[in-house]
C-alpha cells in the first residue's frame, strides 16, 4: 500500500488497486464564457515540458492561481479508478472535491521516483 497522503495509489482489502488524480478545478476561477475562457478555448491545450510550459490560460493565472498548492485547501476535480489485478477497470468516477495536498509531484521528483524504482527492480532480478 502506498504511503497515505503522499501517493495516489492504494491497495484495497479485496486485492484491487485504487488510483486517483486531482487537478485544479478551473471553473472555480474562470467563469464559462468569459474573455479568459474564450481565449483558452482558442488555444485548446497547455503544453508542459521539462524545460518550458506553454499554458492555455494567461501565464500569471496559470502559474499562480490555477495550481493545487501544497498545504492549502484547493478546489479540485478528482478522477479515481479501481482496477482488478489484471488491470481491467472495476469502477471509475469523476467528482468535484476540496483537497489539501501534502505532496506535490514535480518533474524532478517523478524522475527520481521512477529511477529509484527501476534500480530496485534491477536489484530484485
Amino acid at each position: 500500500m502506498a504511503e497515505k497522503g503522499r501517493e495516489c495509489v492504494t491497495g484495497l482489502l479485496d486485492g484491487r488497486i485504487k488510483v486517483w488524480m486531482h487537478v485544479a478545478d478551473l471553473t472555480s476561477i474562470v467563469q464559462p464564457g468569459s474573455i479568459v475562457d474564450r481565449g483558452a478555448m482558442k488555444r485548446e491545450t497547455s503544453i508542459s515540458l521539462p524545460t518550458a510550459t506553454y499554458p492555455t490560460f494567461p501565464e500569471k493565472l496559470a502559474m499562480e492561481g490555477m495550481r493545487l498548492k501544497q498545504g492549502e485547501l484547493c478546489n479540485a476535480v478528482t478522477v479515481s479508478t479501481v482496477l482488478y489485478s489484471d488491470g481491467s477497470i472495476a469502477e471509475r468516477s469523476i467528482d468535484n472535491s476540496i483537497i489539501k495536498p501534502t505532496y506535490m509531484l514535480t518533474y524532478e521528483s517523478a524522475s527520481e521516483f521512477l529511477h529509484s524504482n527501476l534500480e530496485e527492480e534491477v536489484k530484485a532480478w
